[in-house]
């Protein structure tokens, strides 16, 4: 696993976050915050307030740059893998436990898509990171729990949960679900006082850290604000209509839900008749080499030539039957009841309410490296343990079996890696310089960052360094690499259109203009709408505005925002116009 960690950090080497999506916010709002400005006030956030915040007192301690966010991203994804590597080679074997570990890292350092972000190290909201490393620390303090019955693993389960409320919904949720369970399984082994009492201790500790941000938003702002800051990631889901954009339809495959379910009886078929094909033929007592060989030939064959970034549909189906297999080693073995098998139960309630907001169309890239993550592990589980198990009970032996489906998987690890490494191979151009270098796509493929990179230079040469800047309607990164501030408290505007109000947005711009505005090209089509500013109610007003007291000075490819063409128009603020002398009567 160590050195399977050394090469995919090789292999992905500061190639991880997009230039224009996403990424940029992870920077700027932390390097905003650490020099006082206020989150939902002075800069307005669709997450919770915990990764920001965070990371703003790393850059207080260390500095501003992107090695601190990667210092302490590698230290958590460690973490994690270490803490996944036990509960799984506690609760099942080394050969699980390892290609749990596998599986995890090959998410963790993958791109899938085009677009970077969606990994562990430089991802698209640090919010999805940190909730998922909490919640799985939660899951193994309440596991440690129902073991020993002490109370400092509840303390330490209610104070993640706590934590995770100031993450993301979907994250908390997932991890509000075996949290649940847990007091579940004690349900009817402690008197119903004891129990009361655990669950009234590990309520309070999940206070604990909200009440601590509470204090520090107090310092800085009124009763009421400070209480919205709390809830800073659910008042978007609660109060905007973006969940109706198509965007979400889309990714949770609400606009065809019936060919995701055809996608997942497919995925499901296949794969239970490969896994039928090995139980069958690899578990006789009697089995020739040569048979042998050539089955292990054709399992890694099979998965290595799959479209496996593209699976992950059959993902709910899997992990129903872990959960059936799961409840007969529990009610036919006691062995199996003693090695752990709370964490089994709990992590499998988890890997479900994570699946929850990819609705019909779950993957493993995407969101799902976070959201599938616990299921892919399930089904590690499953295939590795739970099955073999079972086959065992018949009498078969499954060892032969197991490396079968070790190469299977493997071969599936390994063809991730491949996906990744060709996008990799394209990344060779550097935006950015000393600790705050990043490595995105050859010009020829890609010109993003190269005209990034260009816009930086010519602003750098041509403009003040207190001149404030915003890019729109997406690419605060240019804000981050050249520590120009946005004087709004908006600097995206993408999604957030429809979670913000475009008229709120427009009255912030009114109110605090920025001397320089740049237009950024970006493709909208994922949302369902044109260009930014061609459509009402997305970005429409704004540009109107924009046209009116904007005049453009530099132009860096192609006119943005007007075809498929990459480009980036610098605007630079008209001189304000005298008010007219009324004549005297």
């Amino acid at each position: 696993m160590a050195l399977t960690f050394v090469a995919l950090v090789a292999l992905s080497w500061r190639k991880w976050p997009d230039p224009l999506i996403d990424f940029g916010q992870q920077l700027y709002i932390p390097w905003r915050l650490s020099h006082g400005a206020i989150l939902y006030q002075d800069i307005m956030y669709l997450h919770g307030c915990l990764s920001v915040c965070y990371h703003a007192l790393l850059f207080k301690l260390f500095g501003t740059s992107l090695n601190v966010i990667l210092a302490s991203n590698f230290l958590i994804l460690i973490f994690l893998l270490l803490l996944v590597y036990r509960l799984f080679l506690k609760s099942a074997d080394a050969w699980t436990a390892t290609t749990a570990g596998l599986a995890l890292m090959v998410l963790a350092f993958g791109q899938f898509l085009d677009v970077g972000n969606y990994n562990y190290i430089c991802p698209y909201s640090h919010e999805a990171l940190h909730g998922i490393v909490l919640a799985v620390v939660m899951i193994a303090s309440l596991s440690k729990w129902l073991q020993t019955g002490q109370k400092l693993p509840m303390v330490a389960a209610g104070a993640c949960l706590g934590l995770v409320w100031l993450t993301k919904p979907e994250i908390f949720v997932g991890a509000a679900v075996p949290f649940a369970f847990g007091f579940g399984l004690r349900w009817r082994q402690v008197p119903f006082v004891e129990l009361a009492r655990s669950l009234l201790l590990a309520l309070f500790s999940s206070l604990i850290p909200l009440a601590g941000f509470f204090i520090y938003f107090r310092s800085e702002t009124n009763v009421t604000d400070s209480f919205r800051a709390l809830m800073g990631a659910w008042l978007p889901v609660l109060d905007s209509p973006s969940l109706h954009n198509s965007y979400y339809q889309k990714v949770m495959g609400l606009d065809a839900p019936w060919f995701h379910i055809g996608q997942a009886l497919i995925e499901f078929g296949g794969l239970a008749a490969i896994v039928g094909l090995f139980a069958w033929r690899l578990t006789r007592p009697a089995l020739k080499a040569l048979e042998c060989v050539i089955i292990f030939a054709m399992a890694g064959g099979v998965s290595i030539n799959y479209n496996w970034q593209s699976s992950g549909h059959a993902l709910p189906l899997l992990l129903l039957a872990t959960a059936f297999l799961w409840w007969r080693e529990w009610r036919r073995n006691s062995e199996f009841r003693i090695q752990n098998s709370e964490f089994g139960i709990m992590w499998l309630a988890f890997s479900f309410a994570m699946l929850a907001k990819m609705g019909f169309n779950p993957r493993i890239s995407h969101y799902g490296v976070f959201l599938a993550m616990p299921a892919f592990l399930s089904a590690i589980y499953l295939l590795l343990h739970l099955l073999p198990r079972f086959l065992e009970r018949f009498g078969l032996a499954t060892k032969t079996f197991r490396v079968a489906i070790l190469i299977l998987l493997l071969a599936g690890l390994a063809r991730l890696t491949i996906q990744s490494a060709l996008f990799y191979k394209d990344k060779d151009f550097t935006l950015g310089s000393g600790s705050d270098r990043i490595v995105t796509y050859n010009p020829k493929i890609d010109p993003t960052g190269a005209d990034m990179a260009s816009a930086v230079g010519w602003i750098e040469t041509h403009t003040a360094p207190t001149n404030t800047l915003a890019v729109l309607p997406e690419g605060v990164m240019l804000n981050y690499l050249m520590r120009r501030d946005n004087p709004t408290p908006y600097v995206v505007f993408a999604f957030e259109v429809w979670a913000f109000g475009e008229h709120n947005m427009l009255a912030a711009y009114e109110k605090n203009p920025p001397v320089y505005i740049v237009l950024i090209q970006r493709d909208s089509s994922e949302y369902g709408v044109p260009y930014f500013g061609l459509q009402k109610g997305y970005g429409f007003d704004m540009m109107q505005w924009v046209r009116r007291n904007y005049q453009p000075v530099e132009l860096i490819g192609s006119e943005p925002l007007r075809s498929g063409a990459f480009g980036i128009e610098i605007l630079k603020r008209l001189p304000l116009r005298a008010p007219a002398k009324q004549k005297m009567d």
